[in-house]
Parts: C-alpha cells; sequence; structure tokens
C-alpha cells in the first residue's frame, strides 16, 4: 500500500531512526504523531511527556537519567560501571562469553520509577541490561544504580543473565513499547531485523493504523457525510472494545499472530493467562507480574461497564482525579446513571472505612486496590477491585489489604477476644473487626476451590465444577475453574468438555484442554469448535483434533482442521525465537507421524535454548518411540548436564534405564525425580510402582500413600494402591482406597463393580483384619 500524499511521506521520513539492532521504518498505513498532531494538537500535547510517549527513547542526553559519570555498581561478584564516550552512554561488564566489554546505551526503556538500558548484542539483539536507574528522588531511595534480582546471583550463560533470553528486547519487550512492532526474526541465521513505525507507543498503537483516516479528514464535508466511518479501525464505541484496546499491553498473555490486527477481539490475537499459581494467588489477587488485564476481569467494575479511561486519562494517562474523589465520580449518591449498579451511598465517610478522614487508611485505593513492588521499585495496584477478606487469609494465607498495614495486630485486641484465635493471629484481629462493623457472614468466594485444587485436596473438584458452571462468575475464574478440573478425574474432566460450547470464548477454549487425554471418539465433540468466531479457541481446538487419525475424519472436518492447523503453525511462527514455539510445531509433527520434522523442531528448540528441558525430554521419547533407546538416554543426559536439578529430565531418565534392563539405576533415577519435584504426583507413581515391581513392596506402598496424603484426587495413584493392596490379600486396605476411587468416578460401572467385589471378599474373608480406623463389615 503507497501513502496517498508526499506529505505523510515526509512526516514519517522525520521520525526514522536507525540501528543495527532495530530501525523504524514507514509500515504500510501508518502516519505517525507528526501528521496526527495536525488535527489532534490537544491530544497529543497530553500525550508528551507520558509514559507511552517515553517507553523507549534514542539514548541522548535528555533522556538518559542514570549517572553514567564514571559509576560503579557491584552486585554479587558482577561488576558494572556507567561512563560516558564521545557522547554515547557506555556500561562496562562481563558480556556473553564472560570477557568484561564496554556496550554502547542504544535506547532507554520508561522512566518512572525506574530506566533500563538496551544494549546492542550481535544478531540484531538488543538487551535490556539487568542493572536499572532509580529514578524516584533520593529522599524516597532514588537516585542509584540497583539489580532487578536481588537476591539472586546470575552467571553468564544464566537465561536470567542480562545477555540472556529473559532480557532480550527484540522478544520480551519490544512490542509493548512501540509502535506496530515487527519482530523480524531469522531462523536460519538466528538474526533480528526488529522495526517499528514509531519508537514509542504513539496514536496509531491505540486507534490502528491512521492513513485511510487521514483520507476520510481531508476529503472534504461531502466525502465526509457519505463515508461509512472515519477510517479508524479501532473502535472505542464500547466497553469491551476500549479494554481490549488496551489489554494486548496491560496483561499477561500470548501472542497468538504477528502483528495483531487493530480493533480486532482480544481473544482472536492473543490468550491470556489464567489465575495460575504464581501468577495469583488463590483468590485472585496479584502475585507475579500480570500488568491489570486479568486482574480487571475479575471485577464488578468490569462487569458493570467500566472502561479504563473512566479512570484514566487515555492521552495523558494521569487519573482522572486525585484521592477518593476519583472514585467518587461513580460512588455517590450523585453517580452517573452508568454505573448506578455499583452505587450503594457515599463512601468516603469513617462509617464506611472506620479511619479517620484525610488518613492514609481512608483512602478508597488502600483497602480495595492494595499494591504489590515488581521491579524491586515499581509499586502496582491491583485492578480486582475486591473487598478486603482477612477471613480467607486465616484459611488460605492469601494476602489482604487489612494487615497489609495492620501487620502488629493480634487477635486478643479484637472486640470478640474469641479464646479460639491465635492472639498472635493479626488476619484473625481484622476479620473480627470486618466482622463487628459489617456483620456476616462473609459471601461463599472461589479461593476455597481453588486453594484445594493447588493442594490436590480431594473435596477441590465439586466446588471447581459450581464455579466453572456459574455464569454469573467472570468469565476468568469460570476459565482457570474449568483448566484445572480434568486435574480431578473422568468425570470433573467431562464437565469441562461440556462448557466446549459455552458463550464465553476464554470458557470454550479452557474447555477444549479437557479432551486433551480423552479417548479418540470424545475428542471428535471438538470438532464444531475448528471454526469457532475467535482464533484462540480454534488452536485448542486444532491441537487436539491433529491427534486424530485424519482418514477417520469427514473431508468437511479435514478442511476445517487444515485451516486451523495453518494457524496454529502461523501463531509458533510469531515466537520462532523461542524453544517454547519449536517445540510445540514438533508436537503436531508427532501427531501425525512425521517424526523427521518433529525431531527437527526439538533440535531447532535446544539449539535455540539449551535451558528448555523439555524439548530434550520430548525428543527423548522420540528416540524411545523408534526403539532407539541409548540415543533417548543420551539425550536425557545431556539435559541432565544443563539442569541437574531437573526432575522432569529424570523422570524420563529412569523410564530409560528400566527399559533397557538396568533396573537399579532406574529406581534410584525415579527416586531422585521424586524427591526434587514432590508436588508431581506422576512422579512418585511412577516410583512407588517400580520399587513394588522390583520386590520392594512396603517401600513402594510407603510412597504411594505418602504421595496419596499429597495427592488425594489421583486416580493413578488410588488405583496403583488398590492393586498392590489387593495382590497382597490386603482387602481392607485395597477396599479402603477402592471407596475414594469410586468417589472420584461414581458414575464408572468397572469401579462400582470392584468396590462391591472387595467388599464381599473383605467381610467374608477369614482371618482378614480390617485397616485401622475402618470399621469391619
Amino acid at each position: 500500500m503507497l501513502y496517498r500524499s508526499a506529505m505523510v511521506r515526509a512526516s514519517v521520513a522525520l521520525l526514522l531512526v536507525f540501528s543495527v539492532g532495530a530501525a523504524a521504518e514507514p509500515h504500510p498505513g501508518y502516519v505517525g504523531v507528526a501528521v496526527c498532531g495536525k488535527c489532534h494538537a490537544d491530544q497529543v500535547s497530553a500525550w508528551r511527556g507520558s509514559h507511552h510517549d517515553r517507553a523507549m527513547e534514542v539514548a541522548a542526553k535528555d533522556t538518559v537519567l542514570g549517572d553514567f559519570d564514571d559509576a560503579r555498581f557491584s552486585h554479587r561478584g558482577a561488576d558494572f560501571d556507567f561512563l560516558r564516550r564521545d557522547g554515547a552512554y557506555i556500561v562496562r561488564t562481563a558480556g556473553p562469553g564472560g570477557d568484561v566489554q564496554d556496550f554502547e546505551v542504544k535506547y532507554t526503556f520508561g522512566f518512572d520509577p525506574l530506566q533500563q538500558y538496551l544494549l546492542e548484542l550481535p544478531g540484531g539483539r538488543l538487551q535490556a541490561l539487568s542493572v536499572a536507574w532509580d529514578t524516584r528522588p533520593k529522599s524516597a531511595g532514588g537516585q542509584r544504580w540497583f539489580d532487578l534480582q536481588p537476591d539472586e546471583t546470575v552467571a553468564v550463560g544464566d537465561p536470567l543473565h542480562w545477555t540472556g533470553p529473559f532480557y532480550n528486547w527484540n522478544a520480551r519487550c519490544a512490542s509493548c513499547h512501540s509502535t506496530d512492532l515487527r519482530k523480524n526474526y531469522d531462523l536460519s541465521g538466528r538474526r533480528y531485523a526488529t522495526t517499528w513505525s514509531e519508537i514509542d507507543v504513539s496514536c496509531e498503537a491505540c486507534h490502528g493504523p491512521g492513513e485511510k483516516h487521514v483520507g476520510w479528514a481531508g476529503g472534504g464535508a461531502q466525502a465526509r457525510a457519505g463515508a461509512a466511518d472515519d477510517g479508524l479501525p479501532v473502535r472505542l464505541d464500547s466497553a469491551r472494545r476500549e479494554v481490549e484496546s488496551c489489554a494486548p499491553c496491560h496483561s499477561r498473555r500470548h501472542a497468538l499472530i504477528e502483528p495483531a490486527e487493530p480493533g480486532s477481539p482480544f481473544l482472536d490475537s492473543f490468550l491470556v493467562s489464567r489465575l495460575r499459581e504464581g501468577l495469583y494467588f488463590a483468590d485472585g489477587q496479584i502475585d507475579g507480574e500480570v500488568y491489570v488485564y486479568g486482574s480487571f476481569l475479575q471485577s464488578k467494575m468490569h462487569a458493570a461497564g467500566v472502561r479504563c479511561s473512566d479512570c484514566h486519562d487515555p492521552h495523558s494517562l494521569a487519573l482522572r482525579a486525585t484521592g477518593n474523589r476519583l472514585c467518587l465520580q461513580c460512588h455517590n449518591p450523585a453517580a452517573n446513571a452508568r454505573f448506578r449498579s455499583l452505587r450503594a451511598g457515599c463512601y468516603d465517610d469513617p462509617a464506611h472505612h472506620h479511619h479517620a478522614a484525610g488518613s492514609a487508611g481512608a483512602q478508597c485505593v488502600s483497602c480495595h486496590m492494595p499494591a504489590r513492588t515488581y521491579m524491586v521499585v515499581d509499586a502496582r495496584r491491583d485492578h480486582s477491585f475486591r473487598i478486603p477478606r482477612p477471613d480467607l487469609s486465616e484459611k488460605y494465607g492469601v494476602p489482604n489489604a487489612c494487615t497489609g498495614c495492620h501487620s502488629e495486630k493480634s487477635a486478643t485486641k479484637s472486640a470478640t477476644k474469641s479464646a479460639t484465635k491465635s492472639a498472635t493471629n493479626p488476619a484473625a484481629w481484622a476479620a473480627a473487626k470486618i466482622s463487628q462493623w459489617y456483620g456476616g457472614p462473609r459471601p461463599r468466594h472461589w479461593t476455597a476451590a481453588f486453594a484445594d485444587a493447588r493442594a490436590d485436596a480431594l473435596a477441590a473438584h465439586g466446588e471447581l465444577e459450581k464455579i466453572a458452571m456459574d455464569r454469573t462468575r467472570p468469565a476468568i475464574v469460570r476459565a482457570t475453574a474449568t483448566e484445572i478440573l480434568p486435574r480431578f478425574g473422568p468425570r470433573p474432566a467431562a464437565v469441562a468438555a461440556s462448557l466446549a460450547g459455552d458463550r464465553e470464548p476464554l470458557v470454550r477454549a479452557m474447555a477444549v484442554r479437557a479432551f486433551d487425554l480423552a479417548p479418540a471418539e470424545a475428542k471428535r465433540a471438538v470438532l464444531p469448535l475448528l471454526r469457532d468466531p475467535l482464533r484462540a479457541v480454534r488452536l485448542e481446538a486444532a491441537r487436539i483434533v491433529v491427534t486424530l487419525p485424519g482418514e477417520s475424519l469427514p473431508p468437511a472436518a479435514r478442511r476445517d482442521l487444515a485451516k486451523a492447523l495453518d494457524e496454529y503453525r502461523a501463531a509458533q511462527r510469531v515466537n520462532l525465537d523461542t524453544p517454547e514455539a519449536h517445540l510445540n510445531l514438533g508436537l503436531v509433527h508427532a501427531a501425525r507421524g512425521e517424526l523427521a520434522a518433529a525431531q527437527r523442531e526439538y533440535e531447532t528448540a535446544i539449539d535455540i535454548g539449551p535451558y528448555f528441558i523439555p524439548a530434550y525430554v520430548n525428543l527423548a521419547d522420540l528416540h524411545r518411540a523408534a526403539h532407539r533407546e541409548s540415543e533417548s538416554e543420551s539425550v536425557l543426559r545431556q539435559a541432565l548436564a544443563v539442569d541437574p536439578g531437573s526432575a522432569d529430565a529424570y523422570h524420563a531418565l529412569g523410564l530409560s534405564l528400566v527399559r533397557q534392563g538396568r533396573t537399579g539405576e532406574g529406581v534410584e533415577s525415579l527416586r531422585r525425580a521424586t524427591e526434587l519435584d514432590p508436588a508431581m504426583a506422576r512422579y512418585a507413581y511412577t516410583y512407588g510402582v517400580a520399587l513394588h515391581s522390583t520386590g520392594k513392596a512396603d517401600e513402594g506402598i510407603a510412597v504411594l500413600e505418602a504421595a496419596h496424603r499429597r495427592h488425594p484426587a489421583d486416580t493413578d495413584i488410588l488405583s496403583a494402591l488398590i492393586g498392590i493392596h489387593s495382590e497382597r490379600g490386603e482387602l481392607w486396605d485395597a477396599l479402603l482406597f477402592a471407596r475414594q476411587l469410586s468417589q472420584l468416578m461414581p458414575d464408572d460401572a468397572t469401579v462400582r463393580s470392584m468396590v462391591a467385589s472387595l467388599e464381599a471378599r473383605a467381610s467374608g474373608g477369614p482371618g482378614i483384619a480390617p485397616r485401622s480406623g475402618e470399621p469391619a463389615k
């Protein structure tokens, strides 16, 4: 597509900034902020100096904020010298090979409350230095160099070293700090030729390419009146569309297409992370660095149609008002009718918040948007707008805003002075206060189900089913429950699969995952989702259907699968610079019987990411399937040389050794895997069964029973315990576990028959003693 006028071409040309690692290019349809500002001067003026404007800048005197006057920073044996030379900003430190070198700062990254610096490495790579400048005032602890991983010793070669993949700008950071970024990774040369239309987050990052809009604006009144629209691809005419225009950069997500189509639904270009452990606490509060969107999706605000610009000016990014006045735009008797569902009187009153007027505790955000600090100095508020629940903290250990401030309080200071409360438990004190002020009991919450699921508690699946099926719950909460359910056996997996036709696309996408271990015939239920309106769902469906024999599919389904697989491969090509993408491509090839192609993808994954153990494990399994057991062992030993603490590699190696007849070595490797990752039920199951098979039945039972206590919902462990105890004639023991299995699989006729048989045999068998605590029949 050509630009329509010399004026547009000239305006874009003025913005070009070239470097070896990245470059600005006049991407088709993009006109640049200089052109936008001709008609939208006020908006551009507000944008100047904002976080979007300063998201990334060329390193220069007026953009670099750090101390480069021969400053030195040392951290855990690593030295960093910051200096200037001939107008350039230089960092002297250990480079990719470990040798100390001088690296020029090419760009700045952000500016408040910290600033990072991008250094250039061969292959078009820009790397974000892991040492940043604290831009806060000195009185606030700022104006210093600091390490972003203060508690870690990171050596050269570690993926978390500044030269490693996790600090690579091209893959990890760039798309959200520049406009219309194209990664342009060349797999054959292992090189980047990354480009952007503008270096920062400019007008067209949110509104889409403006060329047609410029043409519309310059076409005269008559042409404008006759046009179908104003030419902008991103229509911010609804809360959903506005929020989803912000979400691509303000979320923890996975990209499905590059570049994303401006204005398209979020799940057509991205898949948001669910409320997983490590990212969110069990109640949905932020834990890891998840940004905003996943939290906001949980909120009543989102459900009521609140949008980002109700609180934030979309151009300056400044808050619409200061202090509680921001919240009182809606939460007061004269609130906008659009938000009436959120209103219950004026909340800026001690009668509501029970803190002194004007104090920190009286601020709405203190209780409803508690902050966590990331990157050492960057405090970010939780946008789920939740009501503090210290009662959940008591039961499940999740944070709460009350004890975030009142950590010194104890339950004995509460009005109830309950003898059952710990005298040193601030959460108990806070829960008592909440009950005293607002009454009780508190509403049921999904925390219990998610906390139980994370502990593999047997009771989790019943509550998870209710949450997944409850259409009054936020979609991200329902999707999380749907994704977890299959871990709790066939019946919960069937419940999850039944949601494949749900109206919420995120729930549909997670429901498809319930078919991962389903029989081939059951997987055919996924076929209609190959034509789902949203790409995220189609890709999940393709991943399942590709495992079915192609000749078993109707012609229309084969055509649908071919299209969906093309999209799936395209989604992986977005990230060909990551080992994960090649692993996914290899899995597709393996499912289609294309074993040589699968092997190439796994080997490429290892070449790109030598640290990525799943690629070694899958490559070893490919060798196993081809009866090349010695090659399988060799690959797994390479994996352990890279990561001696990999439970995955030890488990796979143990199985390989057992298959080779080296049973003693194999069992030892299985033991090591179990010790390294006791949370992985499969490892304990395999180790326990292996012990039993090698004549160490008592030890095997001990391992399996310990694993059962940790993972009471694991059906494989229960089945193994039933089988071993039955084989040893310990029928009451077998019956105890069989009854538990029946609770997990109430619709399974085989399990019901087994329980009945064991009950009959245990009751009638002479001299058979019941298990301790088990009533005799």
